[in-house]
């Protein structure tokens, strides 16, 4: 048991953790999920909420080595049923209550991770979270109510209300990191897809047209990139290059 306890302890790990590792602790959550199905907060929730909910209060080193093992943990273990489900309606009160409280989570995790970056060295590297921002948002896309994500007007549950706060601290926390780091070409290109999917599917829906709001995320690429260009604030030639690269390949439109 003290073996069990240990292994589910990796997400918060302060010390660089393997691929490998995870695999074994997708394999504990999985048990436990099947074997645990009645209880509203399953074992891979806990883990992540606990992972994340005071990542910001370490500093800049530690951070780095947490953030990389939690989103190894999300894209080997976790990566899916955050919204999903809950916004088919089918999970009962107590379950939709948890749900809300990991979107609220990841998403007070995010902003604070943002206000206290601009306290670390520009050597701090932000892919992994912003690859873990993109995941979450890539494999709990809500497929058949997704437009109530991107039009406010219509948003009127607690549920669409929090994703819409997640994805509005997403790009949050994706301003900061052009602003401060350098920033890889890998994760850019792949919240930049993310995203775009996300906004692109539902403005192509009947009746939507004229209706959905712009791209947030490409719209603020391209603000910090026009300030990488004129030489404003904090941004690096590196971030520059990358953003210039991705537009390349992928046109931000």
């Amino acid at each position: 048991m003290s073996n069990v306890v240990h292994l589910t302890k990796a997400p918060v790990s302060q010390r660089p953790l393997n691929r490998d590792f995870f695999i074994v602790i997708k394999h504990i959550t999985d048990i436990n999920a099947k074997s645990m199905a009645s209880f509203p907060e399953s074992l891979r929730d806990a883990l992540l909420r606990d992972a994340i909910s005071n990542i910001a209060d370490n500093e800049s080193k530690v951070c780095q080595i947490m953030l990389t093992n939690i989103n190894t943990y999300i894209e080997v273990a976790h990566h899916l049923g955050y919204t999903a489900d809950l916004m088919q309606g089918e999970l009962d009160g107590k379950c939709n209550q948890v749900v809300l409280m990991i979107l609220s989570a990841i998403g007070i995790a995010l902003t604070n991770i943002a206000r206290r970056s601009s306290d670390w060295p520009i050597s701090f590297d932000p892919g992994p979270i912003l690859l873990m921002s993109s995941t979450i948002l890539q494999h709990n896309k809500v497929h058949s109510r997704v437009s109530l994500l991107l039009f406010p007007a219509i948003v009127t549950t607690s549920e669409e209300l929090q994703f819409q706060e997640l994805l509005s601290s997403v790009e949050t926390v994706l301003r900061a990191a052009l602003t401060r780091f350098n920033v890889g070409t890998e994760c850019l290109s792949h919240i930049f897809h993310v995203t775009s999917t996300l906004f692109r599917k539902t403005q192509s829906r009947p009746g939507t047209a004229g209706q959905a709001q712009p791209n947030t995320i490409a719209m603020t690429i391209f603000e910090i990139l026009a300030e990488g260009l004129h030489k404003e604030g904090r941004v690096t030639p590196s971030t520059v290059a990358c953003v210039i690269e991705v537009n390349t390949n992928a046109p931000l439109v």
